[in-house]
């Protein structure tokens, strides 16, 4: 029981002073539901046969307070007891009518692919949460490139994702991150115009998808540039953290990258690591580090820097310095 509450608790709000339910359970009779307003998380939990919707936090720690399995009753005030001796809680509950339940989405099911949740991992550090770019807090898969793109203002990163889905979909930023929570790959998945439901066994998740206007056409160009690629030193990750705390604004730190190593701007403190060249150009630390991380060459290019790792490439636009 309680491991199909926590499967549950991961899409409910902790407060919300407008929307309150939104804080709440659903318990409808062997199913347990939760919902942000965005996603919601159900599962089958055959423990809990009667209908209520309660506080979700508190119930969840009354579950777990019991020793042995607890029994459930309304008393003739209307509050839920959860009870095991010799523990027992009173919760209030709201009716049915308070709550937003969803069911999945429309659509037949399709068989997912098993490499969803890496190529999620991957492309999330990518996204950004920028509210006037609505598209670039999604993971848009591509159909007909079998690509997925994610993208901020100064990256674009691809990842393979060939037969992901039927058709092409703006994942939304808050999907992918309790994909990523729940990390189990979603067996089937299920679509329609305004949700996707993707399903393992007795639990699904129903989310909204975003129709933004994805710079389609100017992901797939990127595709086609080329350079020559150079081996990613073992250690310029670590290089660059040493010399990150020497950068005149620690709020944009820019990285420069010379024939013998890399630096920080000339100022009243500098710093510099020898010993390395993988090009000439400007980056900033904070954009380089998720690349890196996922990327094993790279090829600097006087509008763009590349990056190749396993399914992955990556595009970063290096910065102009005087």
């Amino acid at each position: 029981m309680l491991d199909a509450i926590r499967f549950v608790r991961g899409a409910v709000k902790d407060t919300d002073t407008i929307t309150p339910v939104l804080t709440h359970f659903y318990i409808n009779k062997g199913r347990i539901q939760g919902t942000d307003g965005r996603l919601h998380l159900d599962i089958a939990c055959p423990d809990l046969t009667f209908e209520a919707v309660v506080p979700a936090e508190r119930f969840l720690r009354a579950v777990d307070a019991c020793e042995k399995e607890p029994t459930f009753r309304f008393t003739d005030g209307g509050k839920l007891v959860i009870e095991s001796k010799p523990f027992k809680a009173f919760l209030p509950h709201l009716t049915a009518l308070d709550f937003p339940a969803a069911v999945p989405s429309g659509g037949r099911k399709h068989k997912m692919s098993p490499t969803l949740i890496p190529v999620l991992r991957t492309l999330l550090p990518f996204l950004s949460t920028d509210a006037s770019r609505a598209w670039a807090g999604t993971i848009l898969f591509h159909k007909e490139t079998g690509q997925a793109f994610a993208a901020n203002n100064a990256i674009i990163a691809v990842h393979k994702a060939e037969q992901m889905f039927h058709a092409d979909i703006q994942l939304p930023i808050f999907t992918v991150k309790e994909l990523i929570r729940i990390a189990d790959p979603p067996e089937h998945y299920s679509m329609d115009e305004v949700g996707i439901t993707f399903y393992w066994g007795d639990r699904w998740l129903r989310s909204s998808l975003i129709n933004a206007e994805w710079p389609v056409k100017t992901a797939v160009n990127y595709l086609t540039m080329k350079g020559t690629k150079v081996p990613i030193p073992d250690r310029l990750q670590s290089s660059i953290n040493k010399i990150i705390p020497f950068c005149s604004d620690p709020k944009f730190p820019i990285i420069h990258f010379t024939k013998n190593g890399i630096s920080t701007a000339q100022g009243e403190t500098s710093a510099e690591v020898a010993g390395f060249d993988v090009g000439e150009t400007a980056l900033r630390a904070d954009n380089i580090a998720p690349m890196l991380a996922v990327s094993t060459h790279m090829a600097v290019g006087d509008k763009v820097v590349l990056f190749w790792g396993k399914d992955f490439r990556g595009f970063m636009a290096p910065l102009r310095t005087a």
